[in-house]
């Protein structure tokens, strides 16, 4: 006869979680998304027919957003990088082992878990995005691409507002550690989102539910006011920092935030914000413009829009010559002052054709991506309301230079400096680029602050920091 072993017992329901001696805290956030998916898939323009929303995802987004949060305090990047891999996991480097040092993987102690609530509810969008439409200033990166009526490229998918999801995370119950997981987590929520395009808005969140073990814990402002902002965070994180460490990183700390007024309607909120930088880029004048610098951005034209009055085309013309270097009001000093909202910027002028500008480093290598500080988005509010808002955040350009290229060709005579907005001995056709505040701001701020003065004294904006 034998006896039958015990079952092992299962440990008591309270025995707090524990990763690595550590013990761990739960928190949940069940989120909305209140504007259209782009991306988030592993591959790029698509988006994600099983891991509707995807934890490498969203880990990613969290780590951004610490860096923003927390990069100012730090006064060089290798310590940043090496507390960033204590949080959020990485490679840190060990004892020198030979010629290299000695590298070993750090596993994260913030664990991550995605339930996806609706899914199939949600529809997809497969379309490509007219740009004469409201969100395709956003969304024009997923237009279907065609060459000679063939198609070369479909359009990238989008899944539509309204997909909801619950967000679990556990971390060490530190303080510090708290402060700055749940830190991330609320950036992320208020001026981030999910997938592709989240500085113009696309794929952002509002809040529906949060647990956390303090019942303290506030999430979201009831106005975008100063107080409540730093009320929500339990500090500044706009406050600017003596550290200059890690200024080539963007951050919080100095960034400068506006916001328009409170509406139910995200949508609406959002495409309020898309529409800022679509009309001081882009927008039209009412009537044939005659006398210069003009307050609109491109001539009124008839059936298309007409000529712009900012530098850049003027500046191809030249560079490419020709017949269509008559037709430049500007000279041909190159200048590029739209590279400050980010790169590449690829685009069609009358005559030469296509083009692109990118940017390129000290040993003349060339550089495709530099991200937009620039964001524009319908900010969460407590009680369902929205709020449209502009950060530029803080953010040193790279020590390099603008140019252009087009079909394989580069031109060295097309070099600039960033953030040159008007070139030496030109003259100034677009108003805003001109104003004394422009011309008295800081090396690196120029376009940030003609941007924020016209989006302020137009748009009936108000500054929050």
């Amino acid at each position: 006869m034998f006896s039958v072993p015990r079952p092992p017992s299962l440990p008591d329901s309270r025995t707090p979680l524990r990763f690595d001696g550590q013990e761990l805290e739960t928190a949940t956030f069940r989120l909305r998304t209140v504007t259209p998916i782009l991306g988030g898939a592993h591959r790029t323009r698509e988006i994600d027919t099983v891991d509707f929303v995807r934890v490498p995802a969203i880990r990613g987004a969290l780590r951004m957003w610490w860096r923003a949060l927390f990069g100012g305090e730090y006064d060089e990047v290798r310590a940043l990088y090496e507390r960033e891999v204590q949080v959020w996991g990485g490679l840190l480097s060990g004892e020198t082992r030979g010629a290299a040092p000695a590298q070993k993987v750090k596993r994260s102690p913030v664990q991550i878990t995605i339930a996806v609530h609706n899914a199939k509810m949600v529809e997809v969008d497969r379309e490509s995005p007219a740009m004469s439409a409201r969100d395709g200033y956003a969304l024009w990166p997923a237009r279907e691409e065609r060459n000679h009526g063939q198609l070369k490229r479909p359009a990238a998918p989008r899944r539509l507002p309204g997909l909801e999801f619950t967000l679990t995370m556990q971390f060490p119950a530190a303080e510090a550690v708290r402060r700055e997981v749940l830190g991330a987590v609320r950036a992320w929520i208020l001026f981030g989102g999910y997938g592709g395009r989240t500085r113009r808005g696309v794929g952002s969140l509002t809040l529906l539910e949060a647990h956390t073990e303090r019942e303290s814990d506030r999430w979201l402002p009831k106005e975008a006011t100063r107080d409540e902002i730093v009320k929500v965070f339990g500090w500044n994180p706009f406050e600017s920092s003596s550290s200059r460490g890690c200024d080539d990183l963007p951050l919080l700390a100095g960034a400068e935030l506006v916001s328009g007024q409170p509406k139910k309607d995200a949508q609406q909120v959002w495409f309020e914000a898309l529409g800022w930088l679509q009309e001081f880029r882009q927008g039209r004048a009412r009537s044939e413009v005659k006398r210069f610098p003009s307050n609109a951005a491109r001539d009124r034209g008839s059936k298309v829009p007409g000529k712009s009055f900012w530098p850049e085309p003027d500046k191809i013309r030249h560079i490419f010559g020709g017949s269509w270097k008559k037709e430049a009001r500007h000279n041909a000093t190159p200048v590029w002052p739209r590279a400050g909202f980010g790169l590449p910027i690829v685009g069609k002028v009358k005559g030469p054709g296509d083009f692109k500008l990118h940017w390129f480093d000290r040993k003349d290598h060339g550089h495709e991506r530099l991200a937009s500080p620039l964001i524009v988005k319908a900010m969460p509010l407590d009680g369902g309301r929205f709020v449209p808002i502009g950060i530029w955040l803080h953010r040193a350009y790279p020590d390099g230079t603008v140019g252009l290229s087009a079909d394989h060709w580069r031109s060295d005579r097309s070099r600039a400096s960033f953030d040159q907005l008007v070139a030496e001995g030109d003259t100034a056709l677009y108003a805003p680029l001109v104003t004394k505040a422009v011309r008295n701001a800081q090396a690196g701020h120029k376009l940030q602050r003609a941007f924020m003065d016209w989006v302020t004294q137009k748009n009936r904006v108000r500054r929050i920091f």
